[in-house]
């Protein structure tokens, strides 16, 4: 699959046509340069949130899509989605759905939706009380990565795509060798290297775009206690993806498959110490393991009622896919609970 991704320094570099349906966070519009931007489309603003892809609020938000396009030949029609995860994963199901697939441009206005969740063509929204149980793959046409509008995000929005970003330099080898986690977090160090982080996340879901080998599950490195400590905590998905990390490095420390030199090298770069704070993980270790686990088994990443695919890191840029019973996580969490308490 070719990568659908341009890179523009500003919105205007991106041209938007009088019958494109923009679908957009509608705290957007607020800043000067995106509302004169979209001034000619077709405009469909939402609130982000999880309460965006309810399954309930589909049909309203079709009904007032279509009378909204009534009168334009599908032929002409082109969906724009524009925001973060939440807005991404409700836009690009209403592309994949409307009049059975309309062409779709992505342009993640979030650090965190333009490192992972605007790539890889994923769709979803949230029924029965879980995230992303109904959805599709459908990957966009194009993928804008506008620095102005990525500039535009407060600082604290920079810091929560860290866990992802820190999530492919583990995974892949040739981003692991850069000089990434020696340079101070900052916007300027995730541009930097923000198209790498792109890159090797393509080249993972190249090779499994449905995720029907298993390969696709490497990208889950630090996600399944991650995702748990996000619901508990409800913290930012990136700083819950980050301390997910560290439970599956020190796991992988346990097991004898990173070497304790290898995971110093880790965890005393300058990124981690700016990022990982060891009260915080104490906290997040300070959760019923029998909560985390009733978490963790409602994850859609489980392979049988019993198991479920684990990645550990052998190195940087070294990652191990493993099926493994659900109870050896409650182990390794009731261990860790111990070691670091």
């Amino acid at each position: 699959m070719k990568i659908p991704v341009q890179f523009v320094p500003q919105l205007k570099n991106i041209k938007l046509l009088p019958n494109d349906v923009v679908i957009i966070d509608r705290r957007l519009l607020s800043f000067r340069q995106v509302k004169s931007w979209t001034a000619n489309s077709i405009k469909y603003p939402v609130v982000a949130g999880e309460s965006l892809k309810d399954i309930k609020k589909f049909p309203s938000h079709m009904e007032k899509i279509l009378r909204l396009t009534n009168k334009i030949s599908p032929k002409e029609l082109r969906f724009v989605v524009i925001g973060g995860g939440s807005v991404g994963d409700f836009g690009g199901f209403i592309a994949s759905v409307y009049k059975r697939g309309m062409p779709l441009i992505n342009i993640p206005s979030t650090w965190l939706a333009a490192v992972d969740s605007s790539h890889g063509g994923k769709t979803g929204l949230n029924a029965a009380g879980t995230k992303n149980q109904v959805g599709s793959f459908y990957p966009a046409k194009s993928v804008y990565v506008c620095k102005e509008l990525l500039f535009l995000q407060p600082r604290e929005r920079a810091l929560d795509a860290y866990g992802e970003v820190v999530k492919a330099f583990l995974l892949d080898a040739k981003l692991s060798r850069t000089n990434f986690l020696s340079l101070a977090v900052s916007e300027e160090t995730l541009w930097k290297f923000l198209k790498q982080c792109i890159e090797a996340k393509y080249r993972i879901v190249n090779r499994d775009p449905k995720e029907q080998s298993g390969i696709r599950s490497l990208l889950n490195l630090g996600h399944t206690v991650g995702h748990a400590f996000e619901v508990v905590l409800k913290w930012p998905h990136g700083k819950a993806i980050l301390y997910g990390l560290a439970f599956d490095l020190f796991w992988s420390e346990e097991q004898g498959l990173i070497t304790s030199n290898d995971l110093k090298n880790i965890v005393n770069s300058k990124v981690w110490k700016e990022l990982f704070h060891f009260q915080e993980y104490q906290k997040a270790l300070s959760f019923p393991s029998k909560r985390i686990m009733k978490l963790i088994q409602q994850d859609k990443k489980k392979t049988t009622s019993k198991n479920i695919r684990q990645v550990f890191v052998a190195r940087a840029g070294k990652p191990l896919l493993e099926t493994i019973p659900l109870q050896e996580i409650r182990t390794e969490y009731e261990r860790q609970q111990k070691y670091f308490h």
